[in-house]
């Protein structure tokens, strides 16, 4: 394979890559997008990231990912990536424990917190 065309795919994975990543940047400073720029991003969003991947994956295969294709195949790179993405899913999951027993005793009303009536405890213990 031609190395230009190897060096543009890269180049056009990697714009594709962080322009679906921080493509909604505007809209968090008050910028949104319109309607067809809303419809635009989230039919096109999954579609190009799925592309960049298959790109990154295609060149890893065929050995034209240099220090990518390094990094992907470290050894313990994924032990630890495995266990770094399961700690939200173990604390979500003790959150919600959490919560839910702690709201079966613990009830807080809106009408106890606006008249003020219980002072400075706004919660009624069943």
């Amino acid at each position: 394979m031609l190395q230009s065309f190897v060096a543009c795919g890269w180049v056009l994975c990697l714009l594709v890559a962080f322009g679906t990543i921080f493509a909604t940047y505007p809209t968090f400073t008050g910028h949104a997008f319109g309607t067809a720029g809303n419809v635009l991003y989230g039919c096109l969003r999954h579609v190009s990231w799925a592309g960049a991947l298959a790109w990154i994956i295609y060149c890893c295969c065929h050995h034209y990912a240099g220090i990518v294709f390094d990094i992907c195949c470290y050894p313990s790179c994924y032990i630890y990536l495995a266990r770094l993405a399961n700690l939200p899913k173990g604390l979500y999951i003790l959150l919600a424990l959490f919560f839910s027993f702690l709201s079966r005793f613990l009830t807080i009303t809106w009408r106890t917190i606006i008249s003020g009536s219980a002072g400075p405890i706004f919660a009624i213990f069943h």
